[in-house]
């Protein structure tokens, strides 16, 4: 799959982050600037989604549970993005904090780190997709102890929303950590077109961190707005992730990993 086939996406995602960005910069707290915000994260993640299962349909194998678990990532993120617009564009009033899409997007980094340990640019072979699907379920009950263990009891057991933020903004940064780190394994050690598609996901995954970091304690100390400044990289980044997406669909599932040599590092 060329990506001449996906120009389109390139301009959508160009004009979606330039939009957020002058609106930002332009515009205050309002809501038509409420609801573009919330629909061009929407919109963004959607079409990521949609790109995602795209290629799952035409792979096989190890590659097609990649695309499946990047998708369930994808879904994930869209659904706690949709309740968020739910309450404020449809409701019409503040995000509640602790927000109960919290869980969601905190799970959706998972199935994502899920899709890295499967390897697709290696010579492994198909019959250890069972592994595959272990270090999945393995990594969502690990990360959903810890949530359970340093997050809930702020909100339930000892309802202290300051402490709730803080320990979900360093638990969800120790995710975003855990999660370049094994990108940046991938890119340094993968060849020819996936070395790119690692390369663009470190990218967008440390953009991503930083952001979600950022808006993160700019709730805390009620200082976010849905189509504030700190959208611009969220967006930004989201618009990255649905480029890698474009990226690893032009990699041709059937294609055997050729080695010319060790992979260059930078």
């Amino acid at each position: 799959m060329q990506i001449q086939r996906h120009k389109w996406v390139w301009w959508a995602i160009v004009v979606a982050v330039s939009g957020q960005t002058l609106l930002s910069l332009v515009l205050k707290n309002s809501q038509p600037l409420t609801i573009y915000g919330d629909f061009v994260q929407a919109a963004l993640l959607s079409l990521g989604l949609v790109i995602m299962l795209r290629s799952a349909r035409r792979a096989h194998g190890r590659r097609r549970i990649f695309f499946l678990l990047m998708a369930t990532g994808f879904a994930l993120w869209v659904a706690s993005q949709m309740l968020w617009t739910y309450y404020e564009v449809l409701a019409r009033h503040e995000v509640p904090n602790p927000f109960i899409g919290d869980v969601v997007i905190f799970i959706h980094l998972v199935p994502m780190m899920g899709a890295l340990t499967l390897q697709i640019e290696s010579d492994r072979h198909d019959e250890l997709l069972d592994l595959g699907s272990v270090d999945v379920l393995v990594l969502l009950c690990w990360w959903l102890y810890l949530y359970v263990f340093a997050v809930i009891p702020w909100q339930f057991v000892s309802n202290d929303v300051l402490r709730y933020g803080q320990m979900f903004n360093v638990l969800y940064l120790t995710e975003h950590a855990v999660f370049l780190v094994a990108v940046a394994a991938l890119w340094r050690n993968s060849y020819e077109r996936w070395r790119q598609v690692h390369g663009h996901l470190l990218g967008a995954a440390f953009l991503y961190a930083l952001a979600s970091y950022a808006i993160g304690v700019a709730i805390d100390v009620h200082r976010y707005y849905t189509g504030s400044s700190y959208d611009i990289p969220l967006v930004a980044s989201e618009a990255w992730f649905v480029w890698v997406g474009v990226l690893a669909a032009r990699c041709d599932p059937e294609e055997a990993p050729v080695r010319t040599g060790d992979p260059v590092t930078a």
